[in-house]
C-alpha cells in the first residue's frame, strides 16, 4: 500500500534530511512538505490524502502543539508523530494530550524512525525509548508501589515479554531475545494489552509502575 507522509518543520534542510534518511531506507512512501502547522492545516482542509504526519512542535506561526489539536480533532483518522529535539516533559505531555501517535527525537536511529513509521502505519503507538523512560521516572516519582507477586492474569513469560516492550524494544529486538517469530510477537502483546485493560505501551507502562513489576533503571539498560 502506497502512502503519504507530510513533514512539517521550519528547517528545510532537516525536512530534506529526513525525508532522504526515510528513501534510503526503501520505503516507498509519498512525501510532502511544510513550514509550519498552518500550511498543513490550509493543506489537508483542501485535501485530507495524507496518512501520517511527522510533526516538529516549536514553529513559527502555528506550533506542533497546536496543529495536532485542530487536526486530531477535525480529522482523527491522520496519524502523527511528533518529532523533536526536546526531551521537555512539558513538551511531551502536552503532545501526548493533544492526540499524538508517538513522539519520537531529532536523533533518533535509521532503524527506530522506520520502526516508529511503520508501527504507526498499523495503528499502533509508538514513543522513542528515552521519551518512554523520561515520563517513567516522572510518573513513578508520584506512585507508591507494592509488589505482591506476577498479577493473576498474567504468566511468568508474560511478564517478561511486558518488560521488554515496556522497554521500547521493536518487534524483531523481542523476537531475537526470545528466539520466538514476530507473529508470535505480536500474539504475546495482543494478549498482554487484553488481560491489563491497557489500549497501548504506554497504559501498558502505567499499569506496570502501578503493580511494581517493572524497574525504572532496569528499562533504561534495555532501551539502551
Amino acid at each position: 500500500m502506497n502512502y503519504t507522509l507530510a513533514i512539517v518543520d521550519d528547517h528545510p534542510l532537516f525536512r530534506e534530511g529526513f525525508r532522504y534518511t526515510l528513501e534510503i531506507s526503501g520505503s516507498q512512501y509519498k512525501f510532502l512538505e511544510f513550514s509550519d502547522g498552518k500550511e498543513i492545516i490550509k493543506h489537508i482542509e483542501k485535501d485530507q490524502l495524507i496518512d501520517l504526519i511527522f510533526m516538529d512542535i516549536l514553529m513559527p506561526d502555528t506550533d506542533g502543539i497546536t496543529a495536532t489539536m485542530f487536526i486530531k480533532k477535525q480529522f482523527p483518522d491522520i496519524k502523527i508523530i511528533a518529532i523533536s529535539s526536546s526531551e521537555s516533559l512539558e513538551f511531551i505531555e502536552n503532545m501526548i494530550k493533544a492526540g499524538v501517535n508517538g513522539y519520537i527525537l531529532k536523533d533518533t536511529s535509521l532503524k527506530d524512525l522506520v520502526t516508529a513509521t511503520e508501527t504507526v502505519l498499523k495503528g499502533e503507538s509508538y514513543f522513542s525509548p528515552r521519551v518512554i523512560i523520561k515520563l517513567s521516572k516522572q510518573i513513578v516519582s508520584g506512585v507508591s508501589t507494592h509488589y505482591t507477586g506476577i498479577p493473576a492474569e498474567l504468566s511468568e513469560r508474560e511478564v517478561q515479554l511486558l518488560k521488554v516492550f515496556c522497554a521500547g524494544l521493536s518487534r524483531k529486538e523481542i523476537s531475537n531475545r526470545f528466539f520466538i517469530s514476530e507473529r508470535t510477537v505480536d500474539k504475546h502483546k495482543e494478549n498482554i494489552l487484553k488481560k491489563t485493560h491497557c489500549k497501548n505501551v504506554m497504559e501498558l507502562i502505567f499499569y506496570s509502575l502501578k503493580h511494581g513489576l517493572i524497574d525504572i533503571n532496569l528499562m533504561d539498560q534495555m532501551a539502551s
